[in-house]
């Protein structure tokens, strides 16, 4: 939800932005396969859901990886990220787990941040992944701003966290 929120913060500033995740073009690739198995959408935000069909998400990359090239994926997000360019249209990746990915935003003049995002109890979301948790040291070592976000719902709050990323982005508070 929270993604959803911030898409709808920045929308809301009426500059063109596109959200775009580095699984979004494998998760296209896969829609209609993961539908047909588990009738369930690879797009679902729903954790139980997602763990159903993820390990599909895994072996199709690594396969795809072997017949078409280790960046596959990686070159299709650069794909969007031009094409937004000649579009003068804004590109915010999300879910960036890989130093590849963060060094791809990097040389597009991106900054990384670093999402620490907090549950009601103030405990930290921890990566969905043994993978993904052994590659954020490498990722973090990238990272422009790291950012406390709080797992919530409220526009208002939202919007006072986006702008403050916003005014350390650009002025360096």
């Amino acid at each position: 939800v929270s993604k959803i929120l911030f898409s709808t913060i920045i929308l809301d500033t009426r500059i063109p932005v596109e959200i775009i995740a580095f699984a979004n073009p494998l998760k296209q690739e896969l829609e209609q396969s993961i539908k047909a198995k588990y009738n369930l959408s690879v797009w679902s935000d729903k954790t139980e859901e997602k763990n159903v069909f993820r390990p599909d998400l895994v072996q199709y990359s690594k396969e795809q990886k072997i017949i078409r090239g280790k960046d596959v994926w990686l070159n299709k997000v650069r794909d969007i990220i031009d094409k937004n360019i000649s579009e003068r249209k804004i590109t915010i990746v999300s879910d960036i787990r890989y130093k590849i990915e963060a060094e791809l935003i990097k040389s597009y003049g991106g900054p990384v941040l670093y999402v620490n995002r907090t549950l009601e109890d103030g405990s930290t979301v921890l990566p969905s992944s043994n993978h993904e948790a052994d590659n954020m040291e490498e990722v973090k070592s990238l990272v422009d701003l790291t950012i406390d976000w709080p797992t919530t719902d409220s526009y208002s709050e939202m919007k006072e966290i986006i702008t403050d990323i916003y005014l350390k982005l650009k002025y360096g508070y």
